[in-house]
C-alpha cells in the first residue's frame, strides 16, 4: 500500500479533555502494522488552524 489512511481527529483540547484524550490515544495504541498504515492529526477547536481560519 503506497498511500497512509489519513485520520484526522477534531478535538476540544486532548491535553485538558479526557475524551479527547483517549481519542488520541487509541490510535496511538494500534498495533504496528495498523500505524504504517495510516497518518493520524489532531486538529483543536480551540485553535484557528483546528477551525480552518
Amino acid at each position: 500500500m503506497n498511500e497512509k489512511i489519513r485520520i484526522d481527529v477534531l478535538t476540544l483540547d486532548s491535553v485538558q479533555c479526557a475524551a479527547c484524550g483517549y481519542m488520541m490515544e487509541s490510535i496511538a495504541a494500534l498495533p504496528d502494522d495498523v500505524q504504517k498504515m495510516i497518518q493520524y492529526k489532531e486538529w483543536s477547536i480551540k485553535t484557528k488552524k483546528g477551525i480552518g481560519m
